[in-house]
């Protein structure tokens, strides 16, 4: 916002000093770009949060269908995790997304396999696969805190399951993610 009133300032002192045409036309170029520059980087912010929203679709997804939600809403949740991933690879692929962008929005499980594969439903099922067996071992393998439990620890109970997918169901507000 600062740059662009400077800009403005230094266009209308231009045009009361009698400056030449170039002169504006260069600085009304510069403001333009600016601004540019400034919307590439929010639709990057925006484009890199679709990585995080298919993240927590799918994990979502996965403590629907151990939780027991009716399939209108694990459709729900499916989809919206494949349209979102499906955004972000696009754009990754294209170069709308810097490496600053990927490392401060782009969940760290995904970090591991970036985009690797030869097409976008091919990665997107890499981001499915790690996404849902992150909130598979928050079920069965994890303790309350999230830390690793010991395989003889594991809960195999399909009730627990049931009732600790349901509170991670909850606690991400997963009926409300749009």
């Amino acid at each position: 916002m600062r740059h662009l009133l400077r800009v403005v300032v230094a266009v209308l002192l231009m045009a009361l000093t009698g400056c030449s045409q170039q002169a504006q036309r260069e600085a009304a170029q510069t403001s333009q770009d600016e601004a540019t520059r400034r919307q590439l980087a929010e639709a990057g912010d925006a484009t890199a949060n679709m990585a995080l929203l298919a993240w927590n679709a799918f994990q979502c997804f996965t403590f629907g269908e151990m939780a027991g939600e009716p399939k209108g809403e694990l459709e729900r949740l499916f989809e919206l995790g494949y349209e979102s991933g499906k955004r972000f690879i696009d754009a990754a692929i294209r170069g709308g997304i810097t490496e600053d962008e990927f490392r401060r929005k782009v969940p760290i499980g995904l970090w591991p396999i970036g985009l690797q594969g030869p097409t976008v439903d091919f990665k997107l099922g890499q981001i499915y696969e790690k996404s849902s067996q992150d909130a598979y071992d928050r079920v069965v393998k994890r303790d309350s805190l999230g830390i690793d439990l010991p395989p003889e620890k594991w809960e195999w109970d399909k009730d627990t399951h049931r009732l600790r997918a349901r509170a991670e169901y909850t606690i991400r507000n997963c009926a409300f993610l749009k």
